[in-house]
């Protein structure tokens, strides 16, 4: 016969495992971005060497693309994975003027990241070219924001739930297999 402490104990042991199990959850969170150079809103005198955005963890060194929209339209970057960024060499022929970058990776865990940043180049910028003053239904759907990408997995706090409903199956099951005590 199984005493009412030994179930209570049983019980105890599950739920803590449980959680122990679900509580690491959070610490297992995707790579994200950590930071761009120049500052997303920046306001620079000259044109940037390179641009980077930095993220919380390594990103894989396949996969990385970078554009920018400006004044001249669409300019393709050379982005590289170096450690915790990925860089790209600003082009010599870029003009003056405000820029929006929109940038993909791929995390070490696989997942997609994606963002964009923008800043400002002072001078007078060139006039638009006759195809960024125009641009064709694909070209404006390339030019669209990317978004950050969000944590495709359940939250946390959905698998702790999931675990407190296990722990509570099992103190269930194993008392009502308990016959009453005389």
């Amino acid at each position: 016969m199984t005493s009412p402490h030994r179930v209570s104990g049983i019980a105890v042991v599950l739920l803590a495992g449980a959680i122990g199990w679900a509580g690491p959850m959070t610490a297992r969170a995707h790579t994200s971005s950590t930071g761009t150079d120049p500052a997303d809103g920046a306001n620079l005198a000259h044109p940037p060497r390179q641009i980077s955005v930095s993220f919380s963890e390594p990103p894989l060194a396949t996969g990385s693309a970078m554009v920018a929209q400006g004044p001249a339209g669409r300019v393709p970057l050379s982005a590289t994975a170096k450690g915790n960024s990925v860089v790209a060499p600003w082009p010599d022929d870029a003009t003056a003027g405000t820029y929006r970058v929109t940038y993909r990776v791929v995390a070490a865990d696989g997942h997609p990241i994606t963002g964009e940043f923008g800043f400002r180049v002072a001078g007078r910028p060139s006039p638009p070219s006759r195809a960024a003053a125009s641009p064709t239904p694909a070209a404006t759907a390339s030019a669209a924001p990317a978004q950050p990408a969000e944590s495709s997995g359940p939250p946390a706090w959905l698998w702790l739930v999931v675990a407190v409903l296990i722990a509570a199956g099992a103190v269930i099951a194993v008392t009502r297999g308990r016959k009453p005590s005389d």
